[in-house]
């Protein structure tokens, strides 16, 4: 009985710590989620991003982060965790760039990001 105990409060650790993590990477996706719409909505209000591309873009930026912190656990190299970072940021702000936006909202965010950055 004491280790069918002991095993479930372990479980129930994993669990809870595993859960924890994606919540941080929800809520880290959607700050840049935010933050990119704000870009695109400075370029150009009229392009601004449906609640579905905001629910895309969400999901596409917390996988990234997970896929980063797998790839963090996975070098201890700090040279090849960049690239690798690197690699994974490129391939889900390539997908957002062409799965998810229309070419006006690329160029509003590039318009908008340029405002609010200079």
């Amino acid at each position: 009985m004491k280790r069918l105990i002991i095993t479930l409060i372990f479980i129930m650790g994993f669990t809870v710590s595993g859960f924890s993590q994606s919540e941080k990477a929800r809520e880290k996706a959607e700050n840049k989620t935010e933050k990119l719409a704000e870009w695109i909505e400075a370029g150009d209000e009229s392009v601004a991003l449906s609640d579905e591309q905001k629910e895309k873009i969400e999901e596409l930026y917390a996988n990234m982060r997970m896929e980063i912190n797998t790839a963090k656990n996975k070098y201890s190299d700090k040279s090849e965790f960049a690239s690798e970072r690197k690699k994974i940021s490129k391939k889900y702000h390539s997908r957002i760039n062409k799965e998810v936006l229309t070419k006006a909202q690329r160029k509003a965010k590039r318009k908008g990001k340029e405002k609010m950055q200079g």
